[in-house]
């Protein structure tokens, strides 16, 4: 199968199962703020949160260094696999035990506490295990069965959720959601690997683990300063504003979050093949990852203004009228829609281009300034403050980004077609204006129409990238 084909297969595969996996997601999000409320809401997302901060950085940022590898050599998959396993088991439980002290230190009270704990088996002990089995389907290329199993892992999660809507249940039990889907989820990664590739078993090979050590540690500065950056304001919110804040934040919080990880969809289809392609700074290269900022930048611009023009709407339907106040923080983390796709498609292609370390640097300062910021701006304006915090941050970052994507001859910007995109968004943003008062189930479909036919209009797609879906889809 030609680069072509495989990629496109992998990224159709994201389109038609990350939508399915979202959206169970994203309904049982909504009915659980409406079951749960301000204040529960409040302590299960801290609780989460805190833990998230750790389990971002769960495999020592090891899975992006064994994708890199083994799609460089497919020959080392059984090797690196085999130690990938016993080092995150080693690594999982450490970090366990440094979450139950953390959160003991740090003075949660005992409710958060508890869901921490619940938190942390499921997400650090059980769910961070299907790492090592994500790096070899993603180095492969077969990123269907990531896709298949995030349809699984969502499925479950809402499933187990529901069961605990309908039933009664409180915080601890959503907080220990994890444990059942991480357990489906490893187990059946566990069997296709061995089907697909090769069967896993756990190894201890001491060079091999401080080779994976010392090369994946720039990969772990990187996602660790990126966490720090996206995690850390429910933590200081919390810590200085409470647990109702903290509901209101986290409210919008759900609904932007799932829709940023556009970019991070397309990239874990385009990673491998970037990882590949560069051998030294080259046209193919180049031309990949320019392509893949065009793209996403289509997909997430259109929808950084809809739900910037529809922010009251959109939290009226979901949330009903006790959520209004999240109105103000949703419109300005709206933009944060086109700003954090385009910084993970940037990063990525950095990553690939082997820049890792300069990438971590960036993030570090967004995460100091991120810190200074909360501590400024949310004792005067609570989680308002918190969102403009992270507006800021995100913008500056990928302000950065671009100058050294440019300077450092990584890839060109395609300022043009962003460009035709802003005029796209641009008519697409009066039509909502003017037709603002319809139903959102007729707005947002027609204005997603114009929006294309106007991009088409503009002859958004070049020549090259025509003749290379023509490819796709033609007979070998």
């Amino acid at each position: 199968m030609s680069t072509a084909r495989r990629f496109v297969r992998n990224v159709l595969s994201l389109m038609v199962s990350r939508p399915v996996s979202k959206l169970a997601a994203f309904v049982v999000s909504v009915w659980q703020v409406r079951y749960l409320g301000r204040k529960l809401v409040g302590v299960l997302d801290t609780a989460v949160g805190f833990v998230t901060l750790f389990a971002y950085i769960s495999d020592f940022g090891t899975q992006h260094f064994v994708v890199r590898e083994v799609s460089r050599d497919r020959s080392t998959t059984g090797a690196y696999l085999n130690n990938f396993l016993s080092f995150q088991l080693l690594l999982s439980a450490f970090l366990f035990v440094l979450i139950v002290l953390m959160a003991n230190l740090l003075g949660y009270d005992s409710p958060v506490k508890q869901a921490i704990y619940l938190a942390g088996i499921g997400l650090i002990l059980v769910t961070s295990m299907f790492a090592p089995f994500k790096a070899v389907f993603h180095a492969h290329e077969a990123i269907h069965i990531s896709a298949f199993l995030g349809v699984v892992l969502a499925s479950t999660n809402a499933l187990v959720t529901v069961v605990g809507i309908v039933m009664g249940l409180g915080v601890r039990y959503f907080a220990g959601v994890s444990i059942f889907s991480g357990l489906t989820l490893v187990v059946l990664s566990y069997f296709l690997c061995k089907h697909r590739f090769v069967r896993p078993v756990f190894s201890a090979d001491l060079k091999m683990w401080w080779r994976m050590l010392k090369m994946s540690f720039p990969f772990a500065l990187l996602i660790g300063a990126g966490v720090i950056h996206a995690r850390i304001d429910v933590q200081m919110l919390y810590a200085m504003k409470g647990k109702e804040a903290v509901g209101y934040y986290s409210a919008v919080q759900r609904l932007v979050h799932p829709l940023m990880m556009l970019g991070q969809d397309i990239m874990a289809a385009m990673y491998p093949v970037l990882s590949r392609k560069y051998v030294g700074p080259g046209d193919k290269f180049r031309f990949i990852a320019e392509k893949a900022v065009k793209y996403v930048a289509a997909l997430a611009i259109p929808m950084a203004v809809g739900a910037f023009l529809l922010s009251e709407r959109i939290i009226l339907l979901l949330y009903r009228e006790q959520f209004l106040a999240s109105v103000p923080a949703l419109r300005m983390l709206s933009w944060t829609l086109a700003i954090g796709p385009l910084t993970v498609v940037i990063t990525y292609s950095a990553v690939a281009a082997g820049r890792v370390l300069s990438l971590a640097a960036f993030n570090a300062a967004a995460a100091f300034a991120d810190v200074i910021l909360n501590l400024v701006l949310i004792p005067r304006y609570s989680f308002e403050g918190a969102a403009v915090s992270t507006l800021a941050c995100e913008a500056a970052l990928l302000a950065g980004l671009i100058y050294y994507m440019v300077v450092r001859r990584v890839a060109a910007f395609p300022w043009r077609d962003i460009a035709k995109i802003g005029f796209a968004a641009l008519v697409m943003g009066g039509f909502v204006i003017v037709f603002r008062s319809a139903s959102l189930f007729v707005v947002v479909p027609a204005a997603a129409v114009i929006y294309c036919g106007v991009l088409l209009f503009s002859r958004f797609l070049g020549s090259e990238e025509k003749e290379l879906l023509k490819s796709v889809f033609r007979r070998a």
